[in-house]
């Protein structure tokens, strides 16, 4: 349970971590190399880029989870091992 409650709070820090790289980097000068995501108010476009994280690491997340179970399967077919 200690493993997924930290699990749970590095995926909600990682957002708007990524985020505030993305508004550092990518929205500075004249000319954003983000462009049009950087046209909103600062709050706005931090909000949405926090979502936009969260969405992508969410998304990678459950497919390393499928992944993982995958090969569990396939482990638990081959052999009488368990899986962690």
């Amino acid at each position: 349970m200690l493993r997924t409650i930290l699990t749970g709070i590095a995926l909600l820090h990682l957002g708007p971590g990524i985020a505030f790289l993305l508004l550092a980097f990518g929205c500075d000068g004249a000319e954003p190399a983000l462009g049009q995501a950087c046209r909103g108010g600062i709050f706005e476009t931090f909000g949405l880029f926090t979502l936009a994280s969260w969405l992508v690491i969410g998304a990678a997340w459950g497919a390393l989870a499928l992944v993982r179970r995958r090969r569990c399967t396939e482990r638990l077919r081959s052999s009488r091992e368990g899986c962690r």
